[in-house]
This record gives C-alpha cells, sequence and structure tokens, in this order.
C-alpha cells in the first residue's frame, strides 16, 4: 500500500510540482509522534477500528503536521491485525432478528410496546448465543466495528522510512511517464531492478551510459489512461530504483482534479536497502510456467533463467528471462515481451536485424497484432507469436532452429 495523493505535502511552481520532504528538525518531531502513535495503537488491542482513529485522534500535533500525522496512521492502521470475535454470523443475526422484530411490530395492538429485550433473547436462545454475542456480533462485519487483534509490528524508525517512500510514491501514482538515470551500481543489481521492472509488465526503454543507465517508463496508465490502478504500478518502481545505486527520476504527471500536467523531480544518493534488496527477482508466472512444462519435455536442451544482459552497439539493451543450452550448440535466448506495445516489437525487429548479437526468441502475445514473419530467417533471432500461453513444443522448434542457423 502507498499514500494517496492526497497526503502529499505539495505545491505547484510554475510547471514542476514541488513535494515537501522532512527536513532534520521536522524529521525528529515526525519520529516522536510515530513513536507515540504506536504506542495509543499497541494500548488499544481489543477495540474497534474507530476507538483506534479516535484515540490517534486526539494525539496534540501541529497544524502543518496534519498530513505527516495522516499519513503514519495510514500506515499504522495497514500494519494492523483486525478481525471479529463474534459467536454468531453477522449476516444470519440481521436477518432472523430484524425479520422477526417486523413480524412482531406488525402484529402488536395498538396500546402494546415493543419489547425488544424479550425479542432479542428470543432470537439468542434460536441462535444459540447469549444476548450479548448477539448485540456484539450485529454488526461485527462492518469496517468500523472489526476489533485490533495485533498491534503493528513497525518500530519508529522504520515506519518513519516507509512514510518518506510512500510519501513520494503518492506523486507517481499519477505518473504517465518516468525517466530515471542509475549510475554506479553492480551489475547484478541492474540485473535485479530490470526484470523487477518486467514483472510488473511495465515497458521501459534502456541507454547504456559511462557509468550505468537511463531508463524511461511507461505503462498501462500512460496507454489506457486509467487513474490510480495503473499509476500503482508507477508507485511501486520507486523502491526498486531507491535499491540500485545512485540516481535521478524525473516524472511526467496528471495533478489534481485538473490533471494538469506537472513535473516532478527526485534525486538519491547511497539510500537504505529494503528488505529484498540482493534477492533473486520475482519470475513473472508466465515464465514459471512454461520453465515447468519445458522440463517435462524431453529435449537435449537444458532450460534455466537467464541471469545476462545482452547488450547490441547502437541499438539498446536485451533482458532475457531464460537461457537454453546444449553441448556443441551455442546458447539460444528467449525475451517474454508481455503485453506491452507494438512498438517494443518493432524495436525488437530492428535489433535482430542489426545482426551483432546473440540467437534470441522475442515471445509476443498475438494481442500486439504482429505476424512472426516480421522476423524472417537469417536474422539470428525468431519472433514467436502465442494465443493464451506459451507453448513448450514451439519455444523448443523456434530454439532448435536458432541453434543450427
Amino acid at each position: 500500500m502507498v499514500l494517496g495523493p492526497d497526503l502529499v505535502r505539495a505545491r505547484r511552481r510554475g510547471e514542476q510540482l514541488l513535494v515537501s520532504e522532512l527536513s532534520s528538525g521536522e524529521r525528529l518531531q515526525a519520529l516522536a509522534l510515530a513513536e507515540e502513535m504506536l504506542s495509543v495503537a499497541a494500548g488499544c488491542v481489543g477495540q474497534s477500528i474507530e476507538d483506534v482513529e479516535t484515540a490517534l485522534g486526539q494525539l496534540e500535533r501541529a497544524p502543518k503536521f496534519e498530513k505527516v500525522w495522516a499519513g503514519i496512521k495510514k500506515i499504522i492502521l495497514d500494519d494492523c491485525e483486525f478481525g471479529g470475535t463474534v459467536s454468531v454470523d453477522p449476516v444470519t443475526a440481521r436477518r432472523v432478528l430484524f425479520a422477526r422484530a417486523a413480524q412482531r411490530r406488525a402484529s402488536l395492538a395498538d396500546a402494546a410496546t415493543f419489547e425488544r429485550t424479550e425479542l432479542l433473547a428470543e432470537v439468542a436462545a434460536e441462535l444459540g448465543v447469549s444476548t450479548t454475542e448477539l448485540e456484539d456480533g450485529l454488526f461485527a462485519d462492518l469496517k468500523g466495528a472489526q476489533l485490533l487483534r495485533a498491534a503493528p509490528r513497525l518500530r519508529a524508525p522504520q515506519l518513519l522510512l516507509d512514510y518518506e517512500t510512500q510519501h513520494i510514491q503518492g506523486v507517481l501514482l499519477r505518473s504517465v511517464k518516468l525517466t530515471a538515470t542509475v549510475v554506479d551500481a553492480e551489475a547484478a543489481a541492474y540485473r535485479r531492478l530490470f526484470q523487477k521492472l518486467k514483472f510488473r509488465n511495465l515497458l521501459f526503454r534502456l541507454t547504456r551510459l559511462e557509468a550505468g543507465y537511463c531508463i524511461e517508463i511507461e505503462g498501462p496508465f500512460s496507454l489506457f489512461e486509467a487513474v490510480t490502478k495503473y499509476g500503482m504500478q508507477f508507485a511501486l518502481v520507486l523502491p526498486l530504483l531507491l535499491e540500485c545505486g545512485n540516481g535521478h527520476l524525473v516524472a511526467d504527471l496528471r495533478w489534481g482534479k485538473e490533471r494538469r500536467p506537472l513535473r516532478f523531480e527526485k534525486k538519491w544518493s547511497n539510500q537504505p536497502t529494503g528488505p529484498d534488496a540482493g534477492t533473486a527477482p520475482p519470475l513473472r508466472p508466465e515464465i514459471e510456467q512454461l520453465i515447468t512444462a519445458l522440463r517435462k519435455k524431453s529435449s537435449e536442451f537444458e532450460v534455466q533463467t537467464c541471469s545476462e544482459l545482452l547488450h547490441i552497439p547502437g541499438e539498446g539493451l536485451c533482458i532475457p528471462d531464460l537461457k537454453f543450452s546444449a553441448p556443441g550448440r551455442p546458447n539460444v535466448y528467449l525475451e517474454l515481451m508481455g503485453f506491452w506495445s507494438r512498438d517494443a516489437v518493432w524495436k525488437r525487429v530492428e535489433w535482430a536485424q542489426s545482426g551483432q548479437h546473440e540467437r534470441v526468441v522475442f515471445a509476443a502475445s498475438a494481442r500486439l497484432r504482429v505476424s512472426e514473419e516480421v522476423l524472417p530467417e537469417g536474422t539470428g533471432s525468431s519472433l514467436y507469436v502465442f494465443k493464451g500461453v506459451m507453448s513448450p513444443s514451439a519455444v523448443l522448434e523456434h530454439v532448435e532452429a536458432l541453434s543450427r542457423a
């Protein structure tokens, strides 16, 4: 989860969006506030969400810290464990009790009094619970009635770090394009970054620099003009970038109710590494499924996840997902293009036609409306267009053909 744009402390200056990050003095105040809020939340175990929010709202804070307080509160509530502890199904209890109450009222004589306590006891006995359990359970499925089962596990320093990251992510929710320059990282860190970008189905273009890479990132937000649903993918890019060397980010935004075009910039250097830094990037489900299917086939080729980056002078960078190897055969790579734009396919075609690269099978969904014929034999690569899921037999045919080319 990330903070929403409404919780971002920002102002516009011309065509720039300036975000107010915490100064050293404000950071100390925010840390103290976070510690106090965590303490209050820990003391509310067993109480409802509404009670927890009320207790947090009673803490004193400066007016300029209102959005900081709201942002920290959201992160705390996201880290809490809420749930009901009732002995009766709320839907069933409401249906039986309200139906019985309606019948009882309809049958009352003009001067008769409706006996609520008597009715509750009658329905409670019918449902096999006490009157108190029935009353407690009537609306236990509503969010505000959920009880705090476990306090946040976060500590104040980590909570504040999360707040500062999510504060910037709230800006990136409104992104249509990101351009990031990342330098001074190890090769393995670049590889993890690029693979994680692919895992999120983001379309990105890489330009190799002397000390790193320039990454232009586009995605479903700009292609389909959705709002936060796809903007979340851009927001989730930020921690990936912060884990990888030093850099500079420029985001093209559509900000506010009017979706005004603005630009946001951020630099980072020697950021703390996250819990997933240094770990192998996740595989996309399609690749995991293909690997499982390939290993069930009888083939001389060994398939494994690829740890290499393929550079093409003057053309760009290929980030294969799989590597196929066999004794006495040249290696063949596979890159899954997912649901990127057709323009990305044409870039790969131009790249393949340069003839200065390893053998690569480019796998593209039929949704991109391209034909395998656009990449003819003799280029050293091939285009595999698939419908639904990739066929292991078809993939091996492409690999076999390239290995003999």
